[in-house]
């Protein structure tokens, strides 16, 4: 046997036995979270004091990740209060891996569920999507519980969905990997996924990760490494989130990692090796930081310490999460130079449309959507001129279209469309558009302080169409009535 092929089958073995062991080690600690100090750390010096975090849900996850086989397993403590405002009979868990779009033909699999030590009734939605757990007796308003769930997926090697929840030789990338509770608005949120757009509608929450993985890879992940050791052929990861909306992972043994800080936040790239050619990895860092840094001085400051982009075999372009982006492969290494720097910046541009300001992905798609695609005229206007930031605009107008009375409104739900051109028209480029014109509409010292302060009074929270409305008319000082009939094709957009 080749020392490859001992080193080969000592990783499974390693991992083999993690994934015994690991469901009894989470029972061990009984979900209970590092403390508030910890979570804290992921955040700003400034912000640390600022923030509360004894309103949001906890999870507390240990987790194996096997790459030689494609699977995982893990087991997670999910500690919340009751949002509703009087006796709560369910909580309802999204178990996003298992929709026939977006997330590419694997599977999440729930094993356990428990409420406290007792095991608890749940069932699952005919599409494998949603879990709702029993809450008997219900759940009083003010009142917490902790529900367990031991779970195993297959994450698939194929080309469906996006690759957001994808392994390959070269990278494993986990997105939706876990049982989610579902956001509360009046009522659990579980709206279908979509076949184009995005699903992760999440509340921030506060993440405690253990990880197991191979030694030869390298973890990229939301939140900061608490702690990293080596456990034979495995190594195990301790990762915390801070306030995060959602918790994502990239794994490879091939990254390579480039620096550079903006704003004192650390900015990590890392790369793929290409097959051949492309444009270097510290160009593409190069407007990653520029973009962060036309940002922090337009919306506010980035919340965390660090931000990480990761190439992956995305195949959307990018995809966001809390903390850190997905960025397509290909782009750097065949892409056109017009075609990374739009998506490097438009990835970056989530970090504040919806990592820090959530909306409703499927409902209300053109809310970051939009908010982010304007952002890269943003960018591009203060780091290369007015007249490359007009031709992105322009750009947005043969590509969506302005509005035309025919056309509907910027306002449409993902679950309308089944194709991107037909989708991206309306919520990408005229949604971008509309903001533009809203710019105009209010002059720049009031759209940049609307933005500032939608930012601010919306942290870690849940925004809609009619608070940034709201906002708009406020900071004008007048009603904006005609602005919004033209675009949305009603006065009063969101009421």
């Amino acid at each position: 046997m080749s020392r490859h092929m001992r080193r080969t089958a000592l990783t499974i073995v390693a991992l083999a036995i993690a994934l015994i062991l690991s469901p009894s080690l989470a029972r061990a600690n009984h979900g209970t979270p590092v403390g508030p100090d910890d979570q804290r750390q992921v955040l700003r010096p400034d912000l640390r004091a600022e923030v509360d975090l004894r309103p949001l849900p906890s999870y507390t996850i240990t987790a194996v990740v096997d790459t030689a086989t494609g699977t995982l397993r893990g087991d997670e403590y999910v500690t919340f209060s009751n949002p509703a405002g009087g006796p709560l009979d369910r909580a309802v868990f999204r178990l996003l891996p298992n929709a026939a779009s977006i997330y590419g033909g694997g599977s999440l699999t729930v094993e356990e569920v428990a409420r406290g030590e007792a095991a608890a009734p749940w069932e699952v939605s005919p599409d494998g999507t949603v879990l709702t757990v029993s809450l008997a007796p219900p759940l009083q308003a003010g009142e917490a519980v902790t529900i367990r769930l031991a779970f195993r997926a297959i994450i698939p090697t194929g080309g469906g969905g996006y690759n957001i929840f994808h392994h390959s030789a070269g990278v494993t990338s986990l997105a939706g990997w876990y049982p989610i509770l579902a956001p509360f608005q009046g009522e659990w949120q579980v709206a279908p996924v979509p076949v184009v757009g995005d699903a992760n509608h999440f509340a921030a929450a506060l993440y405690d990760v253990t990880l197991t993985a191979p030694a030869t890879h390298d973890v990229v992940a939301t939140g900061a490494r608490l702690g990293v050791r080596d456990e034979g052929e495995t190594r195990v990861w301790h990762l915390v989130s801070g306030p995060a909306r959602g918790f994502a992972v990239a794994l490879s043994d091939r990254f390579q990692v480039h620096t550079a800080e903006r704003d004192g936040v650390t900015i990590n790239y890392y790369a793929l090796p290409p097959a051949g050619g492309g444009r270097s990895p510290q160009e593409a860092l190069q407007m990653a930081a520029d973009a962060f840094g036309v940002y922090s001085r337009r919306f506010g400051p980035y919340p965390y310490t660090e931000f990480d982009v990761a190439e992956t075999l995305v195949s959307v372009g990018g995809y966001e999460f809390a903390g850190m982006v997905y960025v397509q492969r290909s782009l750097r290494a065949s892409g056109s130079l017009s075609q990374l720097r739009f998506m490097v910046s438009h990835e970056v541009a989530h970090q504040w449309w919806y990592a820090l300001v959530g909306s409703d992905p499927v409902i209300e798609p053109w809310l970051d959507e939009a908010l982010a695609t304007y952002s890269v005229a943003l960018y591009l206007e203060d780091v290369y001129g007015e007249a490359t930031s007009r031709g992105m605009v322009a750009y947005f107008a043969r590509e969506g279209g302005g509005p035309n009375g025919a056309a509907p409104g910027i306002d449409v739900s993902a679950l309308d469309y089944s194709s991107w051109p037909a989708y991206r028209g309306p919520v990408y480029y005229r949604g971008a558009l509309f903001l533009d014109a809203l710019r105009r509409e209010m002059g720049d010292d009031a759209f940049f302080a609307m933005l500032r302060a939608y930012a601010r009074e919306h942290r870690f929270g849940m925004a809609t169409t009619r608070d940034l409305t709201a906002a708009a008319e406020r900071h004008a000082g007048r009603p904006l009535d005609e602005v919004f009939q033209l675009w949305f094709g009603t006065p009063d957009p969101g009421a």
